[in-house]
C-alpha cells in the first residue's frame, strides 16, 4: 500500500505539505476489477483521483510502475490543466525491457522469458513471491516490521491480474516521450538498486 509512505513522507515535509497516497488499482486495499490492466488505466485512475480532490500544481512521486502511470499521464494529458506541476521518478528506467543499444533495462524482469518467470512465480504462490520481491526491491535493509507489511501488502494482489499488469508494464518503452515532458523532474537512481542496473 502506499499509504505506507504516506507518514514518512508528511513528516519530511513538516506538517508544510498536503500528502495524498493512495492504493493503485489491483494494488492494496484498492479494488481489483477483471479489467484494466493497463498501465493506462492506472494513468486515469490517478486524473481522478487529482480531480476528485482538486488538486492543483502536485509534485507527483512514482516508484517503479509509478514512474510509468506518470508518464503515461503526460503522454495521456499533456500539463493537464496544472494538475501536476512536478514529477519524481524513483527506481524506473523508461523501458524495463533489454533491447538492441539499450542495456538499462531491468536485472529480473527484462524480456518475454523472464516475464513468464515472474508470471509463474506469481501462479506458484504469492506468500513465497511476495517476500522474494521485497527482497529483491530494497536496497538497504528494512526493519521486519515494515518487511511484514509490504509482504502482506503485495500477497493482497491478484496474481493473474498482476501478471496481466507487468506484461503491458514491461514492455513499454517511454524513452521517446522523455524529451517531451514539460514538468520540471527529479529522476532518483543509485548503485545499489535491487532492480536496475
Amino acid at each position: 500500500s502506499f499509504a505506507l509512505n504516506a507518514g514518512p513522507l508528511a513528516a519530511a515535509a513538516g506538517g508544510a505539505l498536503r500528502v495524498v497516497a493512495y492504493d493503485q488499482r489491483f494494488h492494496g486495499d484498492s479494488s481489483k476489477p477483471a479489467w484494466g490492466w493497463h498501465v493506462a488505466r492506472l494513468a486515469m485512475d490517478l486524473r481522478e483521483v487529482l480531480d476528485a480532490l482538486g488538486v492543483r500544481g502536485a509534485t507527483c512521486v512514482g516508484t517503479s510502475m509509478g514512474v510509468a502511470v506518470l508518464l503515461s499521464y503526460t503522454e495521456l494529458f499533456g500539463a493537464d490543466c496544472g494538475r501536476i506541476g512536478r514529477l519524481v521518478f524513483v527506481d524506473q528506467a523508461p523501458l524495463q525491457n533489454r533491447a538492441p543499444g539499450w542495456e538499462l533495462g531491468s536485472k529480473g524482469c527484462y524480456d518475454d522469458a523472464a516475464l513468464e518467470g515472474l508470471r509463474g512465480a506469481l501462479r506458484a504462490g504469492m506468500k513465497a513471491f511476495a517476500a522474494g520481491n521485497v527482497e529483491a526491491c530494497a536496497s538497504l535493509p528494512l526493519p521486519e516490521a515494515l518487511l511484514a507489511a509490504l509482504e502482506e501488502d503485495t500477497c493482497k494482489c491478484d496474481p493473474e491480474h498482476l501478471g496481466e499488469l507487468m506484461a503491458d508494464h514491461t514492455r513499454l518503452d517511454w524513452r521517446p516521450l522523455l524529451p517531451r515532458v514539460r514538468a520540471p523532474v527529479l529522476n532518483l537512481c543509485g548503485g545499489r538498486s535491487g532492480i536496475f542496473p
